[in-house]
C-alpha cells in the first residue's frame, strides 16, 4: 500500500488502503464475469506435495485442478483455473458453462470427461497426447500456467497446506 500510497501522493494511509481494496474488488467483479472465447486450450492437473504411487490422474492426496487458458493466435489470453473435488464431466461441464462462451472451440487431451463439450453447444477438439516433448506443446498454455504454478509453489512457498 505504501507504493500506492507514494505514487498517488496521498498522505493519509487509511485512503489509500481503502482505494487499493475497491480497486481489487473492481477488478474481481470483472474477471467474475469475463468469458473466455475463440480456442480456448483445456487441461486438469494435480498439484501437491510429491509422494509414492501412481503419478497423474492416480496420484492420491493431491488437489485436483482444471485450467482453461484462450489461445489468440499463438499467444496467451486470459485464463482460469478452478479447484474441483473431481475431473469429472460435471465438473468440466462446469467450468465450460460458466467461463467460456458458447459455440467456443475448446481444445483438450482424450480424457473421457471432457467429450460431453460437443453435446453442449461447444466445438470440441480432441487431441491425442503422449509424453514425448513435442506432443506435450499441443496445450501449450494451460500446461505453461500449471507448469508456473507448480514451480511458484515449489519455489517460493516451498509447498501449500491441503486448506490452500
Amino acid at each position: 500500500m505504501q507504493s500506492l500510497q507514494r505514487m498517488l501522493g496521498i498522505k493519509c494511509y487509511k485512503t489509500v488502503w481503502t482505494m487499493g481494496h475497491k480497486i481489487r474488488k473492481a477488478m474481481a467483479d470483472r474477471d467474475a464475469k469475463y468469458q473466455l472465447a475463440g480456442l480456448v486450450e483445456m487441461d486438469d492437473a494435480f498439484v501437491g506435495p510429491r509422494k509414492g504411487g501412481a503419478p497423474g490422474r492416480g496420484a492420491k492426496g493431491k488437489a485436483k485442478i482444471l485450467v482453461a487458458a484462450e489461445n489468440r493466435n499463438g499467444r496467451v489470453g486470459f485464463a482460469v483455473m478452478r479447484h474441483v473435488g473431481a475431473v469429472s464431466s460435471q465438473e468440466v461441464l462446469g467450468l465450460a458453462q460458466d467461463k467460456v462462451k458458447t459455440g467456443s472451440t475448446i481444445r483438450t487431451d482424450g480424457w473421457h470427461a471432457y467429450e460431453m463439450l460437443a453435446s453442449n453447444n461447444f466445438e470440441h477438439k480432441r487431441l491425442v497426447i503422449s509424453q514425448d516433448k513435442k506432443s506435450l506443446g499441443k496445450l501449450k498454455w494451460v500446461h505453461l500456467l500449471t507448469a508456473n504454478i507448480k514451480g511458484n509453489l515449489r519455489g517460493v512457498y516451498h509447498g501449500v497446506s491441503q486448506k490452500h
